[in-house]
């Protein structure tokens, strides 16, 4: 679904018309609107609200830069907007750590090593002895 920028309307456009639909067919009551949603894959369901979820919140975030709420440009706000994200999926993680329900294998263990290179080279930049350091 790569595509020009200039392709941008068209695709909102045509998103809001598939989510229009889709409200349509899953509220309604007949079946020949397809499954009912308690038929469709719970795993599919959560990708889909985390996907409408983020999507959500990013037009939010661009909408209040627009507006001049909060004080922060469209980059600082989007980029706050995916530090939220991010540290709600570290906290899902850390809740699988704690229950032992992430295995060990090269992905996890990749992934770990490279959040931990970006806390470490964030606390480095962002802690007062580390400028003091820096300074002199």
């Amino acid at each position: 679904m790569q595509g020009s920028m200039s392709d941008l309307p068209k695709k909102i456009h045509a998103a809001t018309q598939d989510l229009r639909q889709l409200q349509r067919d899953i509220q309604s009551p007949l079946p020949a609107a397809g499954p009912r949603l308690a038929e469709i894959d719970s795993a599919a369901l959560k990708e889909f609200k985390a996907v409408v979820d983020y999507v959500r919140q990013l037009i939010w975030t661009y909408l209040q830069a627009e507006s001049g709420e909060g004080g922060l440009n469209i980059d600082e706000q989007v980029r706050s907007l995916r530090l939220q994200h991010v540290t709600k999926m570290l906290h899902a993680i850390q809740q699988e750590v704690q229950g032992r329900k992430l295995e060990s294998n090269p992905a996890t263990v990749s992934f770990l090593h490279a959040v931990q290179e970006i806390a470490d080279a964030a606390f480095q930049r962002h802690t007062p002895e580390s400028k003091i350091g820096r300074a002199s």
